[in-house]
């Protein structure tokens, strides 16, 4: 398959707006005006509810799962993983459904990952929540899980070009959070936003969307 046909597949699957349709079908909002103004899970489980923000983390990332099988169905070369790696997170950032202005592709970039380190994204989860838990910062727990992830990489398949795919992943998505900063502030400011804690028990009753969101289902 034409490296192209790749890119474009790919991309076209990453633009799927998942975090877009669920919202908009349960809340009629546009996921983009709510809550931290995200297009991704964890704004749709503060915002909508958690049964749709883990419906839409699942989606998004087997979008990153899907796009990575097709690479390496296409040859699996490392070229062939990165060209696919970044279209897919492209179509997540810059949907072209949504006037091109998509999440920052966390979600997509773990299916992707999963499917090419899977022990690592399997250790990853509790080092994510278990930081989150300790700091309760998500800025700190998304720097020192990622780096977690790319030393797990280097260790599970020991190939320097593979992470490579997986730091151009994570790095264009720290690069659309920066260029979304002042969208996201905006949002924040008008919706009242504030930064969900990490008690776990909250989310699961429900709790905790709904009361700093100020928006039932």
């Amino acid at each position: 398959m034409p490296l192209a046909v790749v890119a474009l597949l790919c991309y076209l699957l990453g633009s799927l707006p998942f975090a877009h349709a669920i919202t908009r079908l349960v809340t009629g909002q546009s996921i983009r005006e709510v809550g931290e103004g995200n297009v991704g899970a964890r704004n749709v489980a503060v915002t909508v509810g958690r049964l749709a923000g883990v419906a839409t983390a699942l989606l998004d990332a087997l979008k990153g799962a899907a796009a990575c099988l097709l690479a390496l169905r296409a040859g699996g070369s490392p070229v062939t993983l990165l060209v696919a790696g970044l279209a897919v997170m492209l179509g997540h950032g810059f949907p072209i459904w949504l006037r091109f202005r998509g999440g920052i592709g966390l979600g997509t970039a773990s299916g992707f990952m999963a499917v090419l380190f899977p022990i690592t994204l399997l250790a990853a989860v509790p080092v994510f929540y278990l930081l989150y838990r300790l700091w309760a910062n998500y800025e700190f727990m998304l720097t020192a899980g990622f780096v977690a992830i790319l030393l797990g990489s280097l260790a599970e398949r020991g190939s320097l070009p593979l992470t490579g795919v997986a730091v151009a992943m994570l790095a264009l998505s720290g690069l659309k959070r920066l260029l979304d900063d002042r969208h996201r502030r905006t949002v924040q400011a008008r919706s009242g936003w504030v930064e969900p804690t990490p008690d776990f028990d909250a989310w699961l009753n429900g709790s905790q969307g709904r009361n700093r969101s100020g928006r039932g289902r």
